[in-house]
Order: C-alpha cells, then structure tokens, then sequence
C-alpha cells in the first residue's frame, strides 16, 4: 500500500488543479517523501518487516487459523451428515414425506434466525450426503482427520 505524501517536481509540474495536494508546494525534493505502508499500515521500514521473530509469529497465527478452520470444516460435514442421516431413516420408514422437510427447514429459520444453509434443498442434499456414505467408516475418519 502506498500512500503518496507529496508529489516530487515533475509530477507536481503535471499535476491538474483538482489533484493538487495541500501542503507540499515549496517543499524541497529532499523534503517529499513517499511512505510505503503494509498491511497493518505501518511503514514498510518498520522492524514488523525486517524482523524474522515477527514472521515467526504471524505463520503460528495462520497455522492455528488454518487448524481451526479444518475442525470447523470437519465438524460441519459431520452435522450435515447427522442430519441427513435423521431425514433419510424419517423418509424411509415413511413417517415423513417431502412436506415434512420443507416444514423442518421453515422451523428452523423460525427457532434459528440468522442461520444459513437449512433451507428445504439443502436439507434433502443432506439426506443425499448420508445416503451416499451410509457406513459408520465416515463419521469415524472424521476424528482422525482433525489435527
């Protein structure tokens, strides 16, 4: 990220008059500076840049970011699995038909205000999921999947 503080002599020269900057005319090309930031919009020079312990840290954040998002990923596969597995044996022993699937996903927009991904299609890919992988031999690779 760059952020421009003053514009050297020949840009200033070419400079419009509605992209003139306040406050750097008579300046000295010595005294224009341009800054370029990082991310965190400290400059670049800064020992955040320079330093490997930074580094160092910054990996063990992304690291740990990743691994939560894996037993996040993997804990959500396992409940869409669950799920699907409720509606498939409901289905099944034709205690529910399609009626039923479209009310379960109306009641939990109802009961759960602000959750996605239970609406009626989703529900029956759901019970696609577990109809798919039957077997316990999925729930139980999922722990062992996780870091």
């Amino acid at each position: 990220m760059r952020s421009l503080i003053a514009l050297t002599g020949a840009a200033r020269a070419t400079a419009s008059a509605g992209e003139q900057l306040r406050g750097t005319r008579g300046l000295p090309e010595a005294a224009v500076v341009d800054m370029t930031t990082d991310k965190a919009g400290l400059p670049a020079t800064s020992p955040s840049t320079t330093d490997p312990v930074f580094a160092e840290i910054v990996t063990l954040i992304e690291r740990a970011r990743q691994r939560a998002l894996q037993a996040v990923n993997t804990t959500l596969i396992d409940l869409y699995w669950q799920v699907g597995g409720i509606i498939s044996r409901k289905i099944a022993a034709a205690e529910w038909g399609d009626g039923v699937v479209a009310q379960l996903a109306a009641h939990i927009a109802q009961t759960q205000p602000g959750l996605r991904g239970f609406t009626r299609p989703n529900l029956f890919r759901m019970r696609q999921f577990f109809d798919a992988y039957p077997g316990d031999d999925f729930v139980s690779a999922l722990p062992r999947q996780l870091p």
